[in-house]
């Protein structure tokens, strides 16, 4: 689970990385940055709903902080778009295997807004809609501009065993935001 101290890391650098002289480097980094704030902020949100939001680093001394109320999900939710957001115009496109790209920070966004969409929309709450659409952006745009395709031989029955047995993963985004899901605690 993400502790405090991952997402203090992240608002740490966010609050620096101007600093940086290679603006390659400043932008690129600093979408992974927003990319894995909004990821943390996500898995907190699927396990106990609302929670504190820190946008700048924490200090041990600053009681106020350290105690500070919940957000409301909406509130988190929206946080978690707009990193995403600033993400997917910061990362960089080129495919890497194990590396994210904008094209996992497009997936990503579009697993929050499915979640909460439904979420909400299922527990009559207003608002939903947004959420949804969202999601719905977001993977039209993965679909039809990013280098990757569902994957398949032409051989309907093989293709599942097959993806799974495979050293082709690679080219598939999914895998990598499997790989995250895995490993990042």
């Amino acid at each position: 689970m993400a502790s405090k101290m991952h997402i203090s890391n992240f608002n740490y650098f966010l609050e620096n990385y101007e600093r940086c002289e290679d603006e390659a480097a400043k932008r690129h980094f600093s979408g992974v940055a927003y990319f894995f704030r909004a990821y943390f902020y996500f898995q907190k949100l699927k396990r106990f709903g609302e929670v504190p939001f820190y946008e700048t680093t924490l200090s041990a001394d600053d009681m106020e902080s350290l105690q500070a109320p919940r957000e409301t999900r909406q509130f988190i939710t929206d946080r978690i778009l707009e990193d995403l957001d600033r993400a997917i115009t910061n990362l960089n496109e080129e495919v890497q295997a194990y590396r994210i790209t904008k094209y996992s920070a497009l997936a990503l966004k579009s697993r929050v807004g499915l979640y909460e969409g439904t979420f909400e929309k299922y527990r009559d709450i207003s608002g939903y809609e947004t959420y949804l659409n969202s999601s719905v952006d977001a993977s039209l745009e993965l679909m039809q501009n990013s280098p990757y395709s569902v994957y398949s031989t032409g051989n309907i029955e093989m293709d599942y065993m097959e993806l799974f047995n495979s050293f082709k993963q690679q080219k598939y985004n999914f895998v990598n935001l499997y790989y995250i899901d895995m490993y990042i605690y």
